[in-house]
């Protein structure tokens, strides 16, 4: 195991005993930009500020001291932010582990960023035509492809992530085959009731019953040893709340977002308990202020929700997390 790896097992027990809040794991939204027009999404729609790189350089310092030892950088697109090998080099120089979600748009030519990042996740929901008809763009699907092939070219891991909904619910085998043949582990969530970002309702959104079967279709897969990222416990936690069943939540314990404009708050998916503040005014602060939530009736998010699993000790989702490693 990497030492950047004891570190942060040492830091999650101490969050585990109660003993610290740490901002271990950060989820960072660089830009609201995006080439693609998602039909579940309105990052795109968002007209927001954006941190300079010094800015975000000072901050990765700061959350370093603070102890976070995992950095996903998201969107919008990521590699349309200006900068972002020198933003990258910063987290790696502060031993923190990056990974980067991304369409695929924006990668050809960032061999740079490629060879420093950890890990690299691409959206991918469904065949070419499924996958095109989503993104509004007929070249979307081999442009995540190409994106892979550099990816593996870099010799970095591969995660691929489908958002289900009812564009690409019978499509399960058909994205697991895609999966196989590229040689990549796959995890799936379900679309939101509202578009990700926004607060429009969203067209593909399955109902609480389709949405239930879905999951069961994909937990009979993955038992029958399908390669699905998700964990088990992980899958049943997103079907309980399907039906608003309130979990645990380490949100503001153990892990954070900030958004383009440095605000610093625990969950972009909440609708309310979310104090936001600014990451420029210093981590530890921030934190302090924030507070944290207790239970959670609100989240379709797979990240957020094998963390939570992994944090409350579910032992499968511990395994399965160390045997994706």
């Amino acid at each position: 195991m990497k030492p950047k790896n004891f570190r942060i097992l040492y830091d999650v027990l101490k969050v585990k005993l109660g003993i610290s809040r740490l901002p271990l794991f950060i989820s960072w939204s660089l830009t609201n930009r995006c080439p693609y027009r998602c039909i579940y999404c309105s990052s795109w729609k968002r007209k927001s500020s954006e941190l300079d790189v010094d800015q975000i350089c000072r901050i990765i310092d700061d959350l370093a001291k603070c102890g976070t030892g995992y950095i996903s950088f998201t969107g919008g697109e990521p590699f349309l932010k200006e900068s972002l090998t020198i933003i990258v080099q910063r987290a790696i120089e502060n031993k923190i582990h990056v990974n980067i979600n991304s369409s695929g748009f924006g990668i050809k030519g960032k061999g740079e960023v490629l060879s420093l990042i950890d890990s690299l996740t691409l959206s991918l929901d469904g065949p070419p035509q499924i996958h095109n008809l989503i993104r509004c763009d007929p070249q979307a699907y081999d442009t995540v492809i190409e994106a892979v092939r550099l990816g593996k070219e870099a010799g970095i891991k591969i995660k691929l992530s489908a958002v289900i909904g009812r564009h690409n619910a019978n499509s399960i085998d058909p994205l697991l085959e895609i999966a196989k043949d590229l040689k990549c582990l796959l995890s799936f969530q379900l679309a939101t009731s509202f578009k990700l970002r926004g607060e429009e309702r969203n067209p593909i959104a399955l109902s609480n019953t389709e949405s239930h079967q879905v999951l069961e279709n994909i937990i009979k897969k993955k038992k029958n040893g399908a390669k699905i990222s998700n964990s088990l416990s992980g899958l049943r936690a997103l079907q309980n709340q399907i039906f608003r069943e309130p979990r645990s939540c380490w949100g503001g314990k153990a892990f954070f977002r900030i958004d383009p404009d440095g605000t610093f708050h625990i969950c972009p998916r909440a609708k309310s308990s979310n104090i936001r503040v600014n990451a420029l005014d210093g981590i530890k602060q921030g934190i302090d202020q924030i507070g944290c939530y207790h239970a959670c009736t609100q989240c379709l998010s797979i990240a957020r929700t094998e963390l939570n699993c992994i944090l409350s000790g579910k032992v499968d989702s511990v395994i399965n997390y160390f045997q994706l490693k």
